[in-house]
């Protein structure tokens, strides 16, 4: 009696190994079909008349969401033009001692010659020049 149940036992753990070995190899198979589809989408991708194709195939856009887009293609392509080289030759000022320190920097905001809390509204020339006159009790000697 035991040897039977130990035999039925043996053959339902035989039978579970057959199926996983059968559910193995379909999902190998699986694999490989995907590995290969996604080969070919790769290629399609990496052509150059690809981006003809996504274009043509999204549809007409409309007139503002075109001239929307060449603008931030040509600020972009007017950013990067050249940026490397004058990053380099940038100096920023350093006020926080109250002297003026240059310091290489890349940053264009702190780049600016003019002390931070300056005034710049526009104001005429004849203005500017009285303001210059004025006398400042705090500056005077």
């Amino acid at each position: 009696c035991k040897i039977e149940t130990l035999n039925s036992e043996m053959e339902a753990w035989k039978q579970k190994a057959l199926s996983s070995e059968s559910k193995e190899h379909q999902l190998h198979d699986q694999v490989r079909e995907l590995q290969q589809e996604l080969e070919k989408l790769k290629i399609e991708r990496s052509s150059p008349d690809s981006e003809l194709k996504a274009r043509k195939n999204v549809g007409p856009i409309s007139l503002g969401a075109q001239l929307a887009r060449e603008k931030r293609l040509l600020t972009s392509r007017g950013k990067g033009s050249g940026l490397a080289s004058e990053n380099r030759d940038i100096k920023a000022v350093d006020y926080s001692d109250g002297k003026k320190a240059s310091h290489k920097n890349g940053s264009k905001l702190l780049s600016s010659n003019r002390h931070p809390f300056k005034d710049i509204g526009n104001f005429s020339p004849l203005v500017r020049q009285n303001s210059r006159r004025s006398v400042h009790p705090l500056h005077s000697p």
